[in-house]
């Protein structure tokens, strides 16, 4: 009966449809990331062998054990990842939340704790939420694995990341996160949630900051992945100019 009431809507375009999701149309224009994949950031990989790496992780090993992102970032995601965190459309946390499930329940079933990537305490107020909480809060909640938000904190107020280049992105965020844990939320493998990975460079930072304190397990689940095999070059050679550390 409530679909009567309120039909659902097509999340992208808006048109009727049966279901929480795409309508066929925005389906076919978004692109889901599948297999073969780097075992460690997810990039797709052009041939399939068990543990295989992408030459990025393969010559500069990351702190996370694993990354998996639900899409590639392309002009619907990205309107859509807009709408979400700029246009209070924070409706949208039940669809996400779903695709994030999957990736969860198959790649990083034994986590025992789940913290959302945060934001600085400026960056909030200006927004009024912090997206990654959000979904980190609907995963615990359909789970039951619980949701750390006050350890974890960015102690720098850096500028966005989004008109930077990769290496100008990795030195935005260095010891940009300080983690202090709180026994009772204290463990040793810890799911990071956030809504976009480019080069990484945020969500390595954030591992390292837990690391610190003993954390020995960190995986990562983003909502998009930026996909571009010359990307994958470039960053390399940022690696190497910073001195081939493991960032």
């Amino acid at each position: 009966m409530i679909k009567y009431i309120f039909p659902f809507r097509c999340v992208l375009c808006g048109i009727g449809v049966s279901s929480l999701g795409f309508c066929q149309g925005c389906w076919v224009q978004t692109e889901f990331i599948s297999s073969p994949l780097c075992s460690v950031c997810g990039d797709p990989l052009e041939y399939w062998a068990k543990d295989a790496l992408c030459n990025v992780c393969y010559a500069f090993p990351s702190p996370l054990v694993l990354h998996r992102s639900v899409w590639k970032y392309g002009a619907s995601i990205k309107q859509l990842i807009f709408k979400f965190k700029h246009s209070h459309q924070i409706w949208l946390t039940e669809f996400f939340g779903h695709q994030m499930l999957r990736l969860l329940l198959e790649y990083c079933a034994q986590t025992t704790l789940i913290i959302p990537v945060p934001l600085h305490r400026k960056r909030l107020i200006q927004r009024g939420f912090n997206q990654a909480l959000l979904l980190a809060r609907w995963l615990s909640q359909h789970t039951g694995i619980p949701c750390d938000y006050t350890s974890l904190k960015r102690v720098k107020d850096t500028d966005s990341q989004g008109s930077k280049t990769a290496s100008e992105r990795y030195l935005n965020v260095e010891g940009a996160f300080q983690y202090t844990p709180q026994p009772f939320h204290f463990s040793e493998k810890v799911l990071l949630i956030d809504d976009v990975y480019t080069t990484g460079a945020t969500l390595k930072a954030c591992t390292n900051a837990l690391k610190e304190k003993k954390v020995t397990t960190v995986w990562g689940i983003t909502l998009s992945k930026v996909v571009i095999k010359e990307d994958r070059h470039l960053n390399s050679q940022i690696v190497m100019n910073h001195g081939g550390n493991k960032i």
